[in-house]
């Protein structure tokens, strides 16, 4: 069919459509408005990826991260396009994480330092937009960051982020996703070392500073309670049960678990945390005295 037969079959409908009723004009105007737009303007696509790249395990020496989200107009006209970020998990870490965003050339340039238009906020709180020609790809560095404290207090946190990137050109929308997974490492601390006394009512526990860490403060805690101040050159406790139990505040019991960790500050961020722990066992060998014994350590 011609171009000027399809215009005349359009007007023909349109002249009975408005006779026979507004509300039924509007529906097929629509219809045929859809179908000519579909036919004639082309198809709204956008594809993102790469989230990935900013999954991190965050850790003691691990702080930050950045990577870089891609977003590609793999369509047939000129999109605009905007961002939008859901997470699932941990809300704690989700809040703690700072995140820096900016747009560059290419995936390479996001090793340099960030701008100072760069974006600042919560990744949940991200949004990245702009226009996009057909075929073009639009490069964004994201860069995410714990301080050394988070990392302490957010041990074993996770959440995944699910990055939503919309396409839109007039009342056509597409969308694609990607995902970022971050984490926070359960630490491994050193067990205490421990040596037995005789008669057995009590050991000496004690434990090794870490390289580099030679004279500032260590503390040894019992069940979340502090017991005594500690520095490299004094790294080594005797316990009795009468010493854990007035630190903890027990009453006896047999057996009796308590379990031990010793806290160090970082010299350099002056930050506390744990570098070594173990569990000791005692038992009443004497009921009617409450006699103790220090029976057990790991």
């Amino acid at each position: 069919m011609s171009v000027v037969a399809r215009v005349s079959l359009v007007l023909a409908l349109l002249v009975g459509l408005v006779v026979g009723g507004s509300g039924t004009t509007y529906a097929l105007w629509s219809s045929l408005a859809t179908a000519t737009a579909t036919a004639h303007s082309g198809s709204v696509a956008i594809s993102a990826s790469g989230g990935d790249t900013t999954n991190v395990v965050y850790g003691p020496s691990v702080l930050t991260r950045t990577g870089t989200v891609t977003l590609t107009n793999t369509g047939t006209v000129p999109v605009n396009y905007t961002t939008s970020v859901a997470t699932t998990g941990s809300s704690a870490l989700v809040a703690a994480v700072a995140r820096t965003s900016w747009s560059v050339a290419q995936p390479s340039d996001c090793t340099a330092a960030p701008p100072g238009g760069a974006s600042t906020g919560s990744l949940s709180a991200m949004v990245l937009s702009g226009t996009l020609a057909v075929g073009a790809v639009a490069y964004w560095c994201v860069r995410t960051t714990l301080t050394a404290a988070q990392v302490t207090s957010l041990a074993g946190a996770q959440f995944v982020a699910t990055v939503t990137a919309a396409a839109s050109l007039g009342q056509w929308t597409t969308s694609s996703s990607t995902t970022i997974t971050q984490s926070v490492a359960t630490p491994s601390y050193p067990q205490m070392t421990c040596v037995g006394s005789t008669p057995p009512w009590g050991l000496t526990v004690s434990w090794t500073s870490p390289a580099g860490w030679p004279y500032h403060l260590q503390e040894l805690w019992v069940d979340g309670h502090y017991l005594s101040a500690h520095n490299a050159n004094y790294t080594s406790r005797y316990l009795d049960w009468a010493t854990l139990a007035s630190a903890t505040g027990s009453t006896p019991g047999n057996p009796q678990v308590f379990h031990l960790e010793v806290r160090a500050q970082n010299p350099t961020t002056l930050v506390w945390s744990v570098i070594a722990q173990g569990t000791v066992v005692t038992r009443i060998i004497d009921y009617g005295t409450y006699q103790h014994q220090v029976a057990q350590c790991t």
